[in-house]
């Protein structure tokens, strides 16, 4: 507390508004907060075509996917499996970045998928997917729900931290922490809307 205090001409930089709000409640309150958003390459994450659907037989399915490059409890795993449980056979779930223990506890209607380090390919991921959820119980700005956007899919969020903020006009949602009924309605709603165009 001693070393950040006192400081001259110091301008403290937070990456939401949710953060920054924190950091006005705390000892650091007394310099200037500025929020700069995260960003991502928007020459790599944009609408890509691919195989994807074809190579995972999933041409007539509405695709729901996460992604992370650690899947833990915190960043919704199990929420993903409980989900699995409450939509019916028109949805496929697939989910990026799992371990081998991981993929091997989850249940048929999971497409589970390693980590991977090509962003191109993740692109292409995201862009073959009709809904991103993003069940996070802690972050502060999820750069996901960025990606997920700017490759044309709607994202349904977790409304923890940051992770509202990300939602672009008619693009995302933010629901209540680890309501999974809330989710299924909010999959629901926007595949009837796309039905209707």
């Amino acid at each position: 507390k001693a070393l950040f205090t006192g400081v001259n001409k110091m301008t403290i930089y937070t990456p939401c508004k949710w953060l920054a709000g924190l950091v006005k409640q705390s000892y650091l309150a007394e310099y200037p907060i500025e929020v700069v958003y995260n960003t991502i390459d928007n020459n790599i994450f944009s609408r890509t075509k691919s195989n994807f659907r074809q190579k995972h037989h999933l041409d007539e399915k509405i695709i729901i996917l996460g992604v992370a490059s650690i899947w833990s409890k915190s960043k919704g795993l199990f929420d993903f499996i409980e989900l699995a449980q409450k939509i019916d056979n028109r949805y496929s779930i697939v989910m990026v970045g799992l371990n081998d223990e991981q993929l091997k506890m989850l249940p048929p209607q999971i497409i589970g998928i390693k980590r991977t380090n090509d962003a191109k390919e993740l692109a292409e991921i995201y862009s073959s997917a009709d809904i991103f959820f993003n069940p996070t119980h802690a972050d502060t700005y999820p750069t996901v729900n960025l990606e997920a956007q700017a490759c044309g899919t709607y994202v349904i969020t977790y409304d923890v931290g940051g992770s509202a903020e990300t939602i672009h006009p008619n693009m995302g949602v933010a629901i209540p922490v680890g309501d999974l009924d809330a989710a299924v309605c909010a999959i629901k709603e926007y595949c009837e809307k796309i039905e209707e165009k």
